[in-house]
């Protein structure tokens, strides 16, 4: 789906604080007019149209683009190309120095389930704060999501690093302000 006005004012808002942007692009059916047959004529030229300005909206603010294979890159005009990864199911490895004055923690936003690597993301945080160096991670989640999941939650709900949240849309963008 294109991005949505609030989304793109929070990419917008966490940029102008200094923050880099990163974005999965998870594919680009719409190009390929993949669900054109379903939709009226008006509704899909509006559609594909709102695609293309969240794409050269990314193109603009993202730091680092992501996707899952690097045939995709090929579809991206040449300007974005450069800013694009691969982000297989393993990902890259990258050596972040925490600054905990500079940064509040990491915050994932999203659906809970093994299959979106949920189990893999707690595990990673427990060996990387196990030795005392703290680095939190917020999750903020659908409750239904969380209940659904609380058999990999439940091992590190008294970790100190932790903090899971279930918080509407005006919430989350207020969320996102007090980030750093």
């Amino acid at each position: 789906f294109p991005l949505s006005f609030s989304e793109k004012l929070i990419i917008l808002i966490l940029k102008l604080k200094g923050t880099k942007i990163s974005f999965f692009y998870r594919d680009m059916y719409w190009k390929f007019n993949i669900g054109k047959k379903t939709m009226f004529l008006l509704r899909w030229k509006k559609h594909y149209l709102k695609q293309l300005i969240s794409l050269k909206f990314l193109g603009i603010f993202a730091n680092q683009l992501y996707t899952p294979t690097k045939s995709l890159i090929n579809y991206f005009p040449k300007k974005i190309q450069r800013k694009i990864s691969i982000l297989p199911p393993a990902g890259e490895y990258y050596d972040i120095n925490y600054n905990p004055t500079s940064r509040s923690g990491i915050i994932y936003v999203g659906g809970l389930s093994k299959r979106y690597g949920l189990e893999l993301m707690l595990k990673t945080f427990y060996k990387i704060n196990k030795d005392n160096k703290i680095i939190p991670l917020t999750i903020i989640c659908r409750e239904k999501d969380y209940k659904n999941n609380m058999n990999f939650i439940k091992n590190y709900l008294s970790e100190d690093w932790l903090t899971i949240k279930h918080l509407n849309t005006n919430q989350l963008q207020s969320e996102f302000l007090n980030y750093r």
